[in-house]
């Protein structure tokens, strides 16, 4: 990246873009499948996961909202991890 300051919103553009292009590398994923695809799908997965925390919380609740909310928090987290553990494969990402 340019050391120098851009003095107009042209230079700053042409000046990201130049930098942009230097630290995005192609997705590692398959190339017949879109990034689209790939989002759609990761998004499903999150879903099932905490659908599958929240119902296994309610199955062993007994009545306990506590449990409820803790097995949704549960489902939360393992959902993001799963989404920041698949980022390289899903999106072009820095080199």
């Amino acid at each position: 990246m340019s050391a120098a300051l851009a003095v107009t919103g042209e230079g700053a553009l042409a000046a990201h873009l130049a930098h942009a292009a230097t630290k995005t590398e192609p997705t590692k994923g398959p190339q017949w499948l879109p990034v689209g695809v790939r989002l759609a799908l990761l998004v499903l997965a999150m879903l099932a996961i905490w659908v599958s925390c929240y119902i296994a919380g309610e199955a062993l609740a007994d009545g306990s909202k506590i449990i409820v909310g803790g097995a949704a928090l549960v489902g939360f987290s393992l959902a993001f991890a799963l989404m920041v553990a698949m980022r390289r494969y899903i999106a072009p990402t820095r080199v």
